[in-house]
């Protein structure tokens, strides 16, 4: 069932590849610094937001490490070294000196910031979605993993004991979210379940129709979430759906909620703001030629949304009108989540940028501001 639906998505024009992954992006602070994590296949690197060159390791002194050859290390990590791992998720931070990959070969990797790839404890399925962690009762903490294959497991921290095994037929795609307690997980057999995070105990599960792609955002009120029949939900902390907004395609990433409005995009290429109360438009514009997978950057007057046409749009937030399309350098397929960085202390950037992941290894990363007007070209990241 499993292959059939990847190759249902494939010719329905989805995002879905056989056989690879798309770009993972993420942050990391090391050192006081913030550094783009991007993994691509077997291959996981730090960058330099300000430039985005691969971060160079250093001693306890903040000397920089040479090989052997008087070349500098830098940090990058090959996953072919441990059967060959293909990265998907984003890492889990677990603490001061480590992360945690997950891995398409039943393989949750740990690293350390130092640029050392640990034996990694088996997951026992493969995990294709980031891991989630919480701090549930004193000083236990369980990470939580999602499995491509069926199931979302509790494992200890330090041990990777296994506490508890939740069964979710035909398994999971997006990361798990935990609030108050309470663990979401959303299940490509049409269904979001909720389960007690330190138990596992069944909460409840709702059944929206469609496959589930993507982690739900969980409100203090409710919980948003897509599913590929189409549709935008609303579901209340007790797991009732109190209202729906009906889009044009498939939904396959996590809305914004930002000022009282809910951005969302879809696989059909339209942008969507849609009015969280009672899920009723507020505006749509169908904006690309081929599907949106990532979900939108929300940020000042804008709305951002990248196209697997290998196009990134910019809209306004009150009335959606296009006010530009960037087009990239061979149009190359925008698959990964997007990042928005603002300028901070331990970020040498001077206006926020926009970082988005191709499936071109010459393209792999690409910084630009969210300024549409701005002149600063940004840096591209290759491999």
């Amino acid at each position: 069932m499993l292959v059939a639906l990847l190759l249902a998505a494939v010719s329905a024009g989805c995002s879905t590849r056989i056989g690879t992954s798309w770009p993972m992006l993420d942050t990391v602070e090391m050192g006081g610094r913030t550094r783009i994590v991007v993994g691509y296949n077997t291959i996981v690197a730090l960058l330099d937001p300000s430039n985005g060159s691969v971060t160079q390791l250093e001693d306890s002194e903040g000397r920089v490490r040479n090989d052997e050859n008087g070349n500098p290390r830098r940090w990058i990590i090959d996953g072919g070294s441990k059967e060959h791992a293909e990265f998907f998720g984003r890492p889990l931070r677990l603490d001061d000196d480590y992360l945690l990959f997950p891995s398409a070969n039943n393989r949750l990797l740990k690293v350390d910031l130092k640029g050392a790839l640990i034996d990694p404890p088996d997951a026992k399925g493969i995990p294709l979605s980031s891991p989630a962690i919480a701090n549930l009762v004193a000083s236990d903490i369980i990470i939580y993993a999602s499995l491509k294959y069926g199931d979302v497991v509790a494992l200890d921290r330090d041990t990777y004991t296994e506490l508890w095994r939740a069964s979710v037929p035909e398994g999971v795609w997006s990361a798990p979210v935990i609030q108050d307690g309470i663990l979401y997980v959303s299940g490509i057999n049409h269904f979001l379940y909720a389960y007690n995070a330190e138990t596992g105990a069944p909460v409840w599960s709702v059944d929206l129709g469609g496959l589930v792609g993507a982690s739900p955002l969980v409100t203090a009120d409710a919980v948003y979430i897509g599913s590929f029949d189409h549709k935008m939900f609303k579901i209340s902390k007790d797991g009732q759906i109190l209202a729906a907004f009906e889009g044009n395609n498939w939904f396959w990433s996590t809305p914004v909620l930002a000022d009282g409005v809910l951005y969302a995009t879809d696989l059909g290429g339209s942008v969507y703001a849609i009015n969280p109360t009672d899920m009723t438009a507020v505006w749509s514009l169908k904006v690309a030629s081929r599907g949106i997978r990532p979900g939108p950057i929300v940020s000042g007057d804008y709305v951002v949304a990248a196209s697997r046409d290998g196009s990134v749009y910019w809209l306004t937030r009150k009335t959606g009108e296009l006010v530009k399309r960037r087009e990239l350098d061979g149009r190359p397929e925008i698959l990964s989540d997007m990042l928005l960085l603002e300028p901070s202390d331990s970020l040498d950037i001077s206006e926020p940028l926009i970082v988005i992941g191709t499936v071109d290894t010459a393209r792999l990363a690409i910084a630009f501001p969210l300024n549409p007007d701005s002149g600063y070209q940004g840096w591209i990241y290759s491999r």
